[in-house]
């Protein structure tokens, strides 16, 4: 199969010729959207994998041009791309035409079989795919103005509701353009993050994939790749937290996850600070995202630290079964649902804090 490859970064470009090259496939590689339209003329591939922003002509443009084009038009069309701001992007490609929209970074053999199946399913559904069935260029404008304008859009709409509440509500205010900016800040860093992490999975995978399980280098390997996945786990947060993206909940065992903590801790504190836990719950499953669970119970324990550092203490962390009626919440607290609940509680002897800081405690980044 040829495959014409669309990606302005050299390092992924090389890194998916190399996976797709490995099941066989013969590839062709271009810089950006004009050159890849200009090889696709000269040669027609089998599929096309494009970045969505590239110089000159970017993926969007360049798969419009692909569908008017009769030679090219039945040709697939996938985005791979680590530019994600929302669902405006993938609907207005899946309305020019593409087959499909997947998102940076993904293992190559995963990546590989999510275009098998994306093959098999256009062959499947489409045995003679369409030609020419475009949005008309108004509409097209529209849609693309509303992709790039996006940003632009939300600023405004945010300003717009800021200067209507200003004077009653100046407080929460600020706070709305703090956590706007940051948000801002944490999607840009979670975008170029991801193509660093993009050749790390790669390049890991593809190496010990070469060397014998047993080997010291691979287990020294598998450890760096598990480290990856963990920061990739992590990007997803932080995009989560941008409104790029939403948390996947999948069912977590807590215990587990209370134990792998534990351990960290055992052997990173002090032994000024007695460590007491008590993971009495006989039911731990919650639908939830295990690296937040994760970092929630970190970032909790260091601040428990760092509160009791200089004289010591005891830092206490028990897992258990609750039910809670209607009337089980104290003032300002979340209401929950009545019913069963796993309650995780980390208590600890330090110095505490005032009224002032316990306002902040949930404001993003705030500890």
């Amino acid at each position: 199969m040829l495959v014409l490859v669309a990606e302005d970064n050299a390092n992924d470009r090389k890194i998916l010729r190399l996976s797709l090259e490995k099941h066989g496939n013969r590839v062709i590689e271009a810089v950006d959207g004009e050159e890849a339209l200009a090889l696709a003329m000269e040669n027609v591939p089998d599929l096309i994998v494009s970045d969505a922003l590239m110089p000159r002509l970017d993926g969007f443009e360049l798969l419009r041009a692909v569908k008017k084009n009769k030679r090219l038009a039945a040709v697939p069309f996938v985005f791979y791309s680590a530019v994600y701001t929302g669902k405006k992007e993938e609907d207005l490609a899946l309305s020019l035409g593409a087959d499909a929209f997947l998102i940076k970074p993904i293992e190559p053999e995963r990546l590989w079989e999510q275009l098998q199946k994306i093959l098999l399913r256009i062959t499947l559904e489409t045995p003679e795919r369409p030609v020419g069935l475009m949005p008309e260029e108004e509409d097209f404008l529209r849609k693309y103005s509303q992709v790039v304008a996006t940003k632009l859009e939300e600023k405004v709409r945010e300003l717009e509701r800021a200067k209507a509440k200003i004077e009653a509500d100046a407080i929460r205010l600020r706070q709305a353009q703090r956590l706007e900016a940051i948000g801002t800040l944490a999607g840009g860093i979670a975008h170029d993050f991801n193509n660093l992490l993009f050749p790390i999975l790669a390049y890991t995978e593809m190496v010990m994939e070469q060397l014998p399980p047993t080997s010291r280098a691979h287990q020294d390997l598998d450890e760096v790749y598990k480290a990856a996945q963990r920061a990739r786990e992590l990007v997803g947060q932080i995009l989560s937290f941008s409104r790029e993206t939403e948390l996947e909940r999948t069912p977590v065992s807590l215990k587990p996850l209370v134990k792998e903590c534990l351990k960290f801790l055992h052997a990173s504190l002090p032994g000024n600070i007695r460590i007491i836990q008590n993971l009495e719950a006989q039911n731990d499953l919650i639908l939830g995202d295990p690296t937040q669970v994760h970092q929630v119970l970190m970032n909790l324990a260091t601040n428990a630290y760092q509160a009791m550092a200089a004289q010591g203490g005891e830092l206490r962390i028990a897992l258990r079964n609750v039910e809670l009626g209607k009337t089980d919440f104290g003032p300002g607290a979340k209401k929950l649902e009545p019913g069963s609940y796993v309650q995780v509680a980390v208590k600890d002897t330090g110095c505490g804090m005032d009224q002032s800081l316990l306002e902040k405690i949930f404001d993003p980044y705030f500890t």
